[in-house]
Order: C-alpha cells, then structure tokens, then sequence
C-alpha cells in the first residue's frame, strides 16, 4: 500500500527537477527573428523604485550613471515609497546629474511605486531594477542589442549573486546557476515566464496595469508580456549581482512571500494553460516546485500511516527519514562560523529553511494572510528575485 501511494507523490516531486527539463529541452528551439537595429541609441528610462534602501541608493546611482549609454539619451526616476530613512535625500543629492526623485506620501506599495514610475517615464525602452543590484557597464547594451529583435518585447538579465568575500561562493550561487541554466533554454522556446526583477527591460507601451496587492511582479510582467504575443529574451552575458541573503530571518521572510506570491500568481492566470504546453509546463514546475513541502508532509503521512499498520517498506522509511531529521537539526543548529560554515551543511541550512518557508507560505495564502508579507529586515522590498 505504501508504495502504490508514494509512487503519484514522488512523481509529482521530481517533476519540477527531472521530468520538467526533459520535456522541455525536447521543444524545439524557435529561431530569431529579424533584427531591426536601432538607428540611434533610443532614449531608456531606469526606474527604481525604493523603501528604506538608503543604505543601497547612492551605490546604485552612481552604478546606473556609468552604464554604456549616452547620459542625453538615459533617464533615471527613483520612486521613494515613504521610506522611514534618509534615502530621498540621498537622490536629491544626485539631481544636478539628471536623476528624478518622484516620493509618495506614504509606503503604497511595490506595484503602485512601478506604476508611477512607468506613468513618469519618457524613453523608449524602460529598465527596471532593484536599489541593491548592480549592474555590469555593458548590461543595458547587451538587453537593448536583444531587443532590437521587434518580436521580442523584454529583455532579462542574468542574476547573480555577489560573494560576501573572496573566494567564497555561497549556496544561493549555485542554485542561479541552475537556474539561469533553465531560464536560458526556456526563452529559446518561447516558455520563460518569470524573469529576475534585478535587471530588464521593456519594450515602451508595454506595461500591464497591476494590482495593488501583486507580489511576484517580476513573473506577472513577463507572463503577460508573453501571453499577449511578444517574446522574451534572456540575455546570459548581461549580469546583475547582488549580496546572498545571509541570515535564517531574512531568507525564510523572502520565501515565505516568493510562495505567497507565486500561488497567487498561478490562481490569478490560470486561465493561461488552457493556451498549450508553452505555459502549461512551466506553470505546472512553478506549482510543484511551490508545493514540494507540502507533497513532502504528505508523503510523510503515508510513511508514518504504513509504519503503524506494520509496512516493511514504511517502517524503514520512517527509519531513514529520522536519519534525514537528526542530520537537518544538526545543520540548522549549527554555527554560521567554523565548521557549521561547511557546504553541505549550509546547503542543508538553505533547502530545511526554504522549504519550511514555502510551506509557510502556502498556509498563509490559504488563509489570506497578506498582511506583513514584505517584510524584511532592511526593507519592505526583498531584493532577490523570485523563484
């Protein structure tokens, strides 16, 4: 009985990570279309929207005034979304260099702080990103040398994470890796449906109005983006880094709204899989991906249910599974210095705090508990991407 139940259990487990990219990678790359270069450097809008980022902004200013681009023909707003610290008057200090300073009266919110953005802004193509990215010199010349393809609408950078020190790499590093890995066969197939909100740019015109209360932006932009008829690019060579989130706090508060967000964002499009496996596949692995805890707790109940009814086959997973416990409780009690520093206990450290987030997470958007979901420790806003 145990098997025949954790068999649909365990195939939805390994769908996201084996089934998923097989499927995919068997779709057949669709070629480039024509290129219509662009005649002059057109006119982009950098837009950055800001919460309590006073730490980041001036960093980022001076990040954003050395990319590779005419100064006449680029346009830099921040949005202050009634930040608590002094970040707006760091932005003022910038506008004899041509930066905008744009403030709202009180925090409204990400979705509302890009909505004002986008109503401000005057170029052609406009480059969204985070307050703590930066940016590589050529990143906005190689995500306009994409978008000089007419079929392609946006154009996303590669994330990266920037190591705390030399030499170190930490554990979120490899999981981009993967992921930019994924995200680069996905565009060439017309399926990448979520991008980095680190760094991209759109196409002028091309905004989707969204809710007040959007969490995930930078999955619900792209998604419709591509839903009405435009492509999106993903662009390996442009980078943008940004610090791993080092703390148990943070990350877990970061997932705990990537998975609110991403449940939210696959109830409000469900419509969209009626469209074909272009979006059906990559909302499904967005799905299970999302719902891996869950599926795993419930896996749990199988084993433990076969265990008291005498199931050899659960009796010994119960047995390894206990292993598998006492060895993650080792991890997350384990120092962050010295020999809890070791990679596999930090990777153990990643995966028991993010899946206990996204778990979090799903409770939270089944009871409708928005309230808090941005929370972090440096601001409302988590700069990583979503996932």
């Amino acid at each position: 009985m145990t098997a025949w139940l954790l068999l649909p259990l365990g195939a939805l487990l390994v769908f996201p990570h084996l089934v998923y990219p097989a499927f995919m990678r068997g779709v057949r790359p669709r070629p480039p279309g024509p290129r219509s270069p662009w005649g002059s450097p057109p006119r982009v809008s950098v837009l950055i929207p800001a919460f309590n980022e006073a730490a980041h902004l001036a960093a980022k200013i001076e990040n954003t005034l050395a990319l590779d681009h005419p100064a006449d023909r680029l346009e830099i707003l921040v949005c202050d979304d009634g930040s608590a610290d002094d970040g707006a008057v760091i932005v003022e200090g910038f506008a004899d260099r041509g930066v905008r300073l744009l403030r709202n009266a009180g925090n409204e919110g990400k979705p509302t702080a890009l909505a004002r953005l986008v109503a401000d802004a005057t170029g052609q193509v406009l480059l969204f990103t985070d307050a703590s990215a930066m940016l590589r010199s050529d990143t906005l010349a190689k995500l306009l040398d994409a978008l000089a393809d007419p079929e392609v609408g946006l154009a996303c950078a590669r994330y990266l994470v920037r190591p705390p020190a030399e030499g170190d790499r930490p554990t979120e590093a490899a999981y981009w890796d993967h992921e930019a890995g994924i995200r680069r066969d996905e565009a060439a197939r017309d399926m990448l449906l979520g991008v980095s909100g680190a760094a991209y740019a759109l196409r002028g015109g091309l905004w989707p109005p969204l809710p007040p209360d959007t969490i995930n932006d930078d999955w619900v932009v792209p998604l419709q983006v591509l839903a009405a008829g435009h492509r999106i690019a993903y662009v390996h060579e442009a980078v943008a880094g940004d610090h791993p989130t080092t703390d148990a706090r943070g990350l877990t508060n970061r997932w705990v709204r990537i998975a609110y967000g991403n449940y939210q964002m696959l109830w409000r499009h469900r419509d969209l899989v009626r469209r074909g496996p272009r979006f059906a596949l990559p909302m499904a692995r967005k799905l299970l991906r999302t719902a891996g805890p869950v599926l795993l707790v419930a896996a749990g109940g199988v084993v433990v249910v076969g265990a008291a009814l005498g199931d050899p086959l659960a009796l010994g997973l119960l047995a390894l599974g206990g292993v598998g416990g006492a060895l993650t409780a080792i991890a997350l009690l384990a120092p962050s210095t010295g020999w809890g520093a070791a990679a596999p206990l930090r990777a153990a450290r990643f995966a028991a705090l993010s899946q206990a987030a996204y778990l979090r997470g799903a409770w939270r958007f089944v009871r409708r508990q928005r309230d808090g979901i941005w929370r972090r420790e440096e601001g409302a806003w988590p700069n990583t991407p979503s996932t």
